[in-house]
């Protein structure tokens, strides 16, 4: 039997990754500190992008306007799910 983990989703973990939806999220960065996989953006500065022109090891992606989930690290554990005081992450089919 296929684990949910404990998110409330009806998507098998495998299937899914969280989505942020930008109207409802504060940026209070509940969601980056609970998820293990390092795999939700915040946004950042362009002034400062020494990070993108020198990092070999991950993607680092530049977004200024919002907090942003990268799916291909996502692995649907569902702590940022559990974790966001807003309601504001919920689950989409990959």
């Amino acid at each position: 039997m296929e684990s949910h983990h404990h998110s409330g989703s009806s998507i098998p973990a495998h299937r899914r990754v969280a989505r942020i939806d930008a109207s409802a999220c504060t940026h209070c960065r509940a969601c980056v500190k609970v998820c293990p996989q390092g795999a939700i953006v915040e946004p950042v500065n362009y002034s400062c992008a020494k990070c993108v022109k020198y990092c070999s090891s991950m993607p680092i992606v530049c977004d200024v306007e919002r907090v942003r989930i990268l799916p291909e690290h996502c692995d649907g554990c569902g702590q940022c799910v559990l974790a966001c005081p807003h309601d504001a992450i919920r689950w989409v089919e990959r």
